[in-house]
């Protein structure tokens, strides 16, 4: 995390215009190989997409990065480098925080950690998740699932005093 924060640009008003070109250029040039990232990951070349985001922090560091870049390594099986980028994604405030929060779950899902699967499913839900029915058949979730307790935590973190007025739905 330290390292995120030394390599985000802050602006200073005593910077020269040399070194305002010199970020603007760097931002460009982050633009670009994140841009490639991006589309590595939808053309599914996960692996690929990884090194390429990584390219891409060590230019310049965005909330955005973070998180695709746990996308990256969610999908290609590494959960805890994942769930620790989704936690820096979160610390560097990316905005959308229901779908960082569902996929911190199901990266605790996969790394078998229930109670902080279950967290993160109830953060995802009061800040807006309201897709219910996929809880039960999205394959990420399917160890907590297993869980003897998953229908009362499933009725407890769908039940909460944010979520909608009528709970059967």
């Amino acid at each position: 995390l330290s390292y995120a924060f030394s390599k985000r640009v802050i602006e200073d008003e005593t910077a020269s215009i040399a070194d305002h070109n010199k970020l603007h250029n760097q931002i460009s040039l982050y633009r670009k190989v994140y841009n490639d990232a991006l589309g590595l990951y939808k053309a599914k070349k996960f692996l690929d997409s990884v090194g390429k985001f990584e390219e891409a922090m060590n230019i310049y560091i965005e909330a955005d990065t973070y998180y695709n870049y746990g996308k990256s390594l969610l999908s290609i099986g590494n959960f805890q480098d994942a769930i620790k980028a989704y936690e820096i994604a979160d610390v560097l405030d990316y905005d959308n925080k229901v779908n960082l929060y569902y996929n911190l779950a199901c990266a605790y899902s996969l790394s078998n950690e229930t109670e902080s699967s279950i967290k993160y499913l109830r953060l995802s839900i009061t800040r807006g998740f309201n897709l219910f029915k996929i809880l039960d058949h999205d394959s990420n979730l399917a160890y907590v699932r297993k869980n003897p307790r998953w229908k009362q935590i499933l009725v407890h973190i769908t039940s909460d005093k944010f979520l909608t007025k009528n709970p059967k739905e």
